[in-house]
């Protein structure tokens, strides 16, 4: 109820959506332009992050935990963890720059397999994009679809 209050005094809550527990992440996936997890605290496993790789999608996240071993300069970026500016300005230059967000996006599948990066990072990659794959497999990566709109909540 906080979050929504917020969103509606910030003037967001026609961009901002709370959809609650969904079992479709490949239609969100596929209606985003960017994924975004700001963690506070370390990710230790990171699903969520190869997940959206997977999905085509560039990466801004808080340098912490599982994040500094999947995303790499070649998938997304990582930002000082609670740098609000840090956060908007990445963000900001991502939803502006279309060619940007397309360089980062089109290498997240290689990433999310362990196909690129040091190889330091491809084990932790490539065991993830594994899990991943057994766990989820309604978030195979697809052509993207032009974005008109988001799925429903």
């Amino acid at each position: 109820a906080q979050l929504r209050a917020e969103t509606r005094r910030a003037g967001l809550d026609d961009r901002i959506r709370f959809l609650g527990e969904r079992v479709d992440t490949s239609a969100l996936y596929a209606a985003a332009d960017v994924y975004c997890q700001p963690n506070l605290t370390p990710d230790a496993f990171g699903l969520t992050f190869v997940e959206a790789l997977h999905a085509g999608l560039p990466i801004v996240t808080a340098r912490l935990g599982g994040a500094v071993e999947i995303v790499d300069a070649t998938c997304g970026v990582l930002v000082p963890p609670v740098s609000r500016g840090a956060l908007t300005e990445t963000l900001l230059r991502l939803v502006q720059d279309e060619s940007e967000r397309g360089k980062l996006g089109l290498h997240g599948p290689a990433r999310a397999t362990g196909g690129s990066g040091s190889p330091a990072n491809r084990v932790p990659c490539r065991t993830i994009g594994s899990l991943r794959g057994r766990i989820c497999r309604s978030c195979r990566p697809s052509p993207r679809p032009p974005r008109s709109s988001m799925p429903a909540a």
